[in-house]
């Protein structure tokens, strides 16, 4: 008589434990808020500087305006 080969019952697919799923949702979460709040520290301080940068500029072309009508008005 031939035996019958055995037959093997595949084992229920594994879940990773409750601990290593909540741990690795808080970890991104907090990964998340932090470059959100570095992103919002960098353009803050990018916006400032270039408005510091824009009132320069402004500041020495109305010197140099001013230095240039001064030399019209002399001349006139």
């Amino acid at each position: 008589m031939i035996a019958a080969a055995p037959v093997s019952v595949p084992a229920p697919p594994r879940r990773p434990p409750n601990l290593v799923v909540k741990t690795l949702g808080v970890t991104f979460a907090m990964v998340f808020v932090l470059l959100v709040v570095v992103f919002v520290v960098v353009s803050m301080s990018i916006r400032e500087q270039v408005r510091q940068t824009v009132s320069a500029n402004l500041e020495s072309s109305q010197r140099l305006f001013g230095v240039l009508e001064g030399r019209r008005q002399r001349e006139l």
